[in-house]
């Protein structure tokens, strides 16, 4: 299987996350309102980096069961959120989303 990403969109750019995107991704992932719901509390510094370091590393990785893709705002190249997809039973066929957004945009 090809790798089906990034997409472009008329203002988003999906794609991997790099080490440059840590400040856009702290500043959303630190925001008690947007984990509110997730099954994670309101990043530390050291939290964010560590998830950072793991999606850097799973991206070596093709393919792979789950696949954290960025969404860059393109007209301000700001990661603004990400969108996770993930195999939760091969056998079964059955998988899951989800998404964290800068409640800003």
């Amino acid at each position: 299987m090809q790798r089906w990403f990034p997409i472009n969109t008329e203002r988003l750019l999906l794609r991997e996350v790099v080490e440059a995107d840590l400040a856009d991704v702290h500043e959303y992932a630190s925001d008690p309102e947007v984990s509110r719901f997730e099954r994670w509390e309101p990043n530390t510094p050291e939290i964010t980096h560590n998830v950072m370091q793991g999606w850097l590393k799973e991206q070596r990785q093709w393919p792979r069961e789950e696949i954290n893709l960025g969404a860059e705002l393109k007209n301000q190249r700001k990661l603004i959120g990400v969108v996770t997809l993930r195999v939760k039973d091969d056998a079964n066929r059955t998988a899951d989303f989800g998404f964290a957004f800068n409640r800003r945009y």
